[in-house]
């Protein structure tokens, strides 16, 4: 007997009238509840995330309440079971089958399908292949002596997170023992992460990409899984392969450039910048907000301007105007790397310009900086 289309409601009307089935047994009428409804499967799933399938059988009382598990179609995203654990390889819709044995009818069986919507853990914005000025004029208020203007071509297309890394999807990938946020400046989930080092930022790059089987971006001593990697490096002996499709930090010309969506004024809000359209130290209340509350840029990134300060990959380097294509920082192996963006603690709003270059420790955890992901390949 296959369950499919029926509503919940006319499924359990039609057979949970206790479905009371006779057999035959040494010449006595025996009645049997049946299984009416199997229901509380999970519906939504994240790539490469393990989901632990769960349901309730109806009546609870039913016969043979144990289910089995099995894909009726794994449509686009790679879908696998083993025992009760789901897990998808790529974004799309999964058909499953729950599968519980008849307990009058020795052979039969009731089988109801279930949709599972499997979705990216971060949310990404195409970014396509452009050259732009990057730097600041001399008359812009707030310049820094390192921002001096030059043209940029970055002659391949990227998608950047639309959000600064939350919380939550950092406790996914790292686990809760390595969520360091305090209540004190921002904490929930939907809170950007704060207290990571740019080395943390790289580890996290690496385990989401082999959470959804992509290639590795970065390597120490030719190894790829941080687990590989023991304790925290204490050299720039990091690699970046470009080439690889799993995730990575912007460059910081893919950060300025994607933070600019095509303007050439202090800010992507046009010369100046308000309340309502970034979080700085008057308007923070002293800590971080949830991401996405203050409007997107043109491009359809969020919090470019304040919030956080965000991890870039370069080592800082002070004259970067013979950098003109492509650029990925200082060749020189430094400790000291590029954030970008200020924080909701900046006095000066000056900071969270575009052109505004920040500069941090690489094993350096401070409440004012997190990081958002990059990717050479659509998502």
């Amino acid at each position: 007997m296959k369950i499919k289309s029926l509503s919940k409601s006319a499924l359990y009307f039609l057979l949970a009238a206790l479905f009371l089935a006779m057999a035959d047994c040494g010449g006595y009428d025996l009645f049997y509840i049946r299984v009416a409804l199997i229901e509380g499967v999970p519906e939504s799933g994240t790539v490469g995330i393990p989901l632990t399938l769960t349901a309730n059988v109806r009546p609870a009382f039913a016969d043979n309440s144990a289910i089995v598990w099995l894909v009726e179609d794994e449509g686009t995203a790679g879908a696998s079971i083993k025992e009760n654990i789901l897990t998808a390889k790529a974004e799309g819709t999964v058909i499953i089958k729950a599968v519980i044995a008849d307990g009058i009818a020795e052979g039969k069986e009731y089988t109801q399908d279930f949709e599972i919507i499997f979705t990216k853990l971060i949310k990404m914005a195409q970014i396509s292949a452009g050259t732009f000025i990057m730097g600041s004029p001399e008359s812009e208020p707030g310049r820094g002596i390192n921002e001096k203007q030059h043209p940029v071509t970055l002659t391949k297309s990227f998608c950047m997170g639309k959000y600064q890394v939350t919380q939550a999807q950092w406790t996914t990938v790292m686990g809760a023992g390595e969520n360091r946020t305090t209540n004190t400046y921002g904490k929930g989930a939907r809170y950007p992460i704060y207290y990571v080092s740019w080395y943390d930022a790289i580890v996290f790059c690496n385990k989401l990409s082999m959470l959804e089987e992509l290639s590795p971006v970065y390597s120490i001593g030719g190894k790829t899984d941080p687990a590989d990697w023991g304790a925290i490096p204490t050299g720039s002996n990091v690699e970046m392969d470009m080439s690889k499709d799993g995730y990575r930090l912007p460059t910081e010309a893919e950060w300025e450039y994607a933070c600019r969506a095509g303007t050439t004024t202090a800010y992507n809000t046009g010369n100046t910048i308000s309340d309502s359209t970034g979080w700085y130290l008057s308007n923070s209340g002293d800590k971080a907000h949830e991401v996405g509350l203050k409007p997107a840029n043109a491009w359809g990134l969020y919090d470019m301007h304040g919030n956080l300060n965000e991890w870039c990959w370069d080592c800082f380097k002070e004259d970067i105007t013979a950098d003109n294509t492509d650029p990925t920082g200082a060749v020189t192996a430094s400790t000291r790397r590029v954030a970008r963006g200020g924080y909701w603690g900046s006095e000066n709003i000056w900071l969270l310009r575009s052109a505004s270059r920040g500069v941090g420790d690489q094993y350096g955890r401070g409440r004012d900086t997190g990081f958002r992901i990059t990717t050479n390949y659509a998502k």
